[in-house]
């Protein structure tokens, strides 16, 4: 009976060898052309290597913010060439003609050439995004804008027609 057992107990470990190695040597055929090699222990995974982030520039204050700002901007220039001042800080004064208020952000058009008899004219389409606490801004008021020139932005008017003109991100907004 011993020997039944013996003999089983063989033949059990040849089969399960075999299919071992037949099984190790159809993954290794797949995968390369190098030699099977048997181990005992799992070879540990790679991980890969992080791609290094760059260092973030640091902020601005608002006071370096501002002061980062060109106030001589031509408006007639700006719409003529606006791809010239993409991306370039800008400073405007102007009298608010409109206010679309929505989802915490504040689109303004804002008038900012002043005329010899004091009227405003030259309209500047104005993204913002007002500080929690801040001060709503309103038609009529006199406001300072700092920001950043974008594309031109066109848009329906309320009689159908089409309009273009230049378009700042502001960043800051003093009232006067």
């Amino acid at each position: 009976m011993l020997k039944k057992l013996s003999a089983l107990f063989l033949s059990l470990c040849l089969l399960a060898s075999t299919a071992a190695c037949s099984q190790t040597t159809a993954q290794d055929s797949s995968s390369s052309s190098e030699p099977a090699s048997v181990s005992s222990e799992a070879e540990p995974e790679s991980t890969p290597t992080p791609e290094p982030t760059p260092t973030p520039e640091p902020e601005m204050t608002e006071e370096e913010y501002k002061a980062a700002c060109y106030e001589g901007y031509d408006y007639k220039t700006l719409a003529r060439d606006p791809a010239t001042y993409v991306g370039e800080y800008a400073k405007f004064r102007g009298e608010v003609i409109q206010v679309m208020e929505g989802a915490g952000i504040t689109v303004l058009r804002v008038n900012v050439t002043q005329n010899e008899y004091g009227n405003w004219e030259d309209t500047l389409y104005v993204n913002y995004i007002p500080a929690e606490g801040e001060p709503r801004i309103l038609e009529d008021d006199i406001v300072t804008i700092y920001g950043e020139m974008m594309e031109l932005k066109t848009y329906e008017t309320v009689m159908g027609s089409s309009v273009t003109i230049p378009q700042i991100h502001a960043q800051y907004i003093d009232l006067e």
